[in-house]
């Protein structure tokens, strides 16, 4: 590795463009390779004699971009005024890819210009086919031409007779021509075409350039340019837009989908206390089923609803679990148990006597109110007199003798 970016910069002095294209062009691409940050570390562990060198080319990586594209541009140049244009056409998309690997926008710019130059190619081999009567071949350069060409350009073509309105491109022909691109592997042409149809609207076109921001090819990572241009392209009722934007969204952490769940739950479990209470539900067993099923039920919810997106469901869950949380910590306002009836919740107690009377005071001189059942539950008032405990059941108040209850906790 180290070899070969030596062997670049010597055959750069000594002006041997095809060899320091082709060093430079390894050192990039085994930069770019997935493996690369493993080798360097892996080579690290055993000796730091290289780290110098390994943290010096990863700091002149966006140089070294531009240096291989510069020197595949000159051998391009030389091969065009040798009249060789394939290998003239070869080597200027190697310039364009290997400079578009650069994050600097000036090379990024340099890169559009060598564009420019490669739409000037296409024009002087449909001029070539013209003259060997092949119009077919010669009309498919021209629309590739004029697809990639500037409008400044296009203007100074007009002025030499060429018909670039003939060949005025559309939303169709950009998107054609850039998955002829793309297929070949030249994102970065890909990507000039699909921005000139985007720019015009086309769905397919706005669909495909957010592909290339979202996989980095032929432009830097941009996933919110990418959801941005899905966005404008499923509004379009374009399908394809629509998938790639619900899996680009995808589902969210199941972490902290768990976590909601589990806040909600809690919520949702005390909001239902209050509400069973206030509906006055002494039965113990449908009381304790009624909140482990309306806290299931929460959780369940609100996971689903955070994890795919579905952000009202997951506001209305939320908003369940509001009255349960202020009713824990006794600080539901006034005004708002004045609106919904839900006060804070109250201690409740299970009656042990086979039978309990309620007396209308704290004696057993009272008058007996009702008998109330073994296991039934009461809600304490938290008034106390002398052995005696106000509570309510089923809508009725009076007092009980507290030796015969036991508190829930």
């Amino acid at each position: 590795m180290i070899g070969h970016y030596n062997k670049g910069w010597e055959a750069a002095t000594a002006r041997n463009h095809r060899e320091a294209a082709m060093e430079f062009a390894n050192v990039v691409n085994t930069m770019r390779d997935p493996k690369w940050p493993g080798y360097v570390a892996r080579i690290n562990s055993y000796t730091d004699r290289y780290k110098k060198d390994f943290d010096g080319l990863a700091g002149e990586f966006n140089d070294l971009c531009f240096q291989a594209g510069m020197y595949y541009h000159l051998c391009s140049m030389d091969y065009e005024d040798q009249g060789n244009l394939t290998s003239a056409f070869s080597y200027l998309y190697a310039a364009i890819k290997l400079t578009s690997y650069s994050s600097d926008s000036d090379h990024q710019n340099l890169a559009e210009t060598y564009i420019r130059e490669l739409a000037s190619y296409y024009k002087k081999r449909g001029d070539s086919h013209k003259s060997n009567g092949n119009n077919e071949a010669a009309n498919a350069d021209y629309q590739r031409f004029v697809n990639l060409a500037s409008s400044e350009s296009l203007e100074d073509y007009k002025k030499d007779g060429f018909d670039a309105d003939k060949f005025t491109p559309n939303g169709n022909t950009l998107c054609n021509h850039g998955v002829e691109e793309y297929d070949a592997k030249n994102f970065a042409v890909a990507f000039h075409l699909w921005k000139k149809g985007a720019d015009m609207g086309n769905e397919i076109c706005q669909n495909n350039l957010g592909s290339l921001y979202q996989s980095g090819e032929g432009v830097s990572r941009n996933i919110r340019e990418a959801k941005r241009l899905f966005k404008l392209s499923a509004a379009q009722g374009y399908e394809l837009a629509k998938k790639n934007l619900k899996d680009l969204l995808g589902k969210r952490s199941g972490f902290m989908s768990f976590i909601f769940g589990i806040a909600a739950a809690v919520g949702i479990f005390n909001t239902a206390a209050l509400v069973f209470q206030k509906l006055n539900i002494d039965n113990k067993t449908i009381f304790n089923s009624g909140l482990i099923a309306a806290a299931a039920a929460g959780f369940i919810v609100t996971l689903i609803a955070w994890r795919n997106r579905k952000y009202i469901l997951f506001l209305i869950m939320l908003a369940v679990s509001v009255p349960g949380y202020l009713g824990v910590f006794g600080i539901i306002p006034k005004h708002l148990s004045a609106l919904t009836g839900i006060t804070a919740a109250k201690t409740t107690a299970t009656v042990t006597a086979d039978s309990l009377n309620m007396r209308s005071e704290p004696s057993t001189s009272g008058d007996i109110i009702k008998t109330i059942s073994k296991d039934d539950t009461v809600t304490l008032t938290g008034e106390t007199q002398n052995g005696w405990s106000k509570v309510t059941h089923s809508g009725d108040t009076g007092w009980v003798s507290s030796e015969y209850l036991i508190t829930d906790h």
